[in-house]
């Protein structure tokens, strides 16, 4: 998973980016930038998706396949895929930040998340950045409701994809079963007292440890 995360970021950079993954020897790019900030002033390689890489792949033969005529990979597909796979190896194996891996931090400024240090993939494993923090509570509240609140003490999680609200279910013929998580609780519901402090409601972290160990509890349908 370290090695397919790092893979993607570097090869998207390349292939969609201009080459702003910074691949070790930067000889192959794509041939459309989505971050041409010239165009519109915004920057959309961060939009592109392993879908729309299988799509390429797969080309006439995908799903939805793609209407632009040109080749977006500009004749080195392979060239380009390898080269993201040296731009993994060399991330993880050295001790410098990892693209698209660290996340920001309630207190301001953001936390880092660091290459394993050794070269051998065997001692690498996968790293999920604890991006999502239950304490702060400006995520889940106004931050103007949330000034002036006592901190809690509901602890962070990694994200690793999911949102923060997450529900199955089975609908059968007779019966419908569902289960779901809600990890900062139902309404992030902050109380004012009348001295101008907030008190943050004592249930809003009840399921934040369900979350952590992707544990869903019942819900009542009616």
């Amino acid at each position: 998973m370290s090695i397919f995360f790092q893979w993607w970021y570097a090869l998207k950079h390349d292939l969609w980016g201009g080459g702003a993954g910074g691949s070790p020897t930067g000889a192959f790019v794509g041939t459309v930038n989505f971050g041409d900030h010239s165009i519109d002033g915004n920057d959309y390689v961060d939009e592109t998706t392993y879908n729309m890489f299988l799509h390429l792949l797969e080309g006439a033969a995908a799903g939805v396949p793609q209407h632009f005529m040109g080749d977006y990979f500009g004749g080195h597909r392979d060239e380009l895929i390898v080269q993201g796979v040296n731009r993994a190896i060399a991330l993880l194996g050295g001790t410098g930040p990892l693209p698209q891996t660290g996340y920001g931090l309630c207190s301001g400024g953001s936390a880092a998340v660091t290459g394993f240090g050794t070269p051998d993939p065997r001692s690498w494993g996968w790293q999920p950045a604890p991006s999502l923090d239950f304490d702060c509570l400006d995520n889940f509240a106004d931050p103007l409701l949330a000034l002036g609140t006592k901190p809690t003490t509901f602890g962070r999680a990694p994200e690793e994809n999911r949102s923060t609200y997450m529900q199955a279910l089975e609908v059968g013929r007779r019966s419908i079963v569902g289960a779901n998580v809600l990890p900062p609780g139902e309404s992030g519901y902050i109380q004012h007292l009348p001295n101008g402090s907030g008190l943050a409601d004592p249930h809003m972290g009840d399921q934040a440890e369900l979350f952590r160990s992707y544990t869903y509890k019942p819900m009542l349908l009616r």
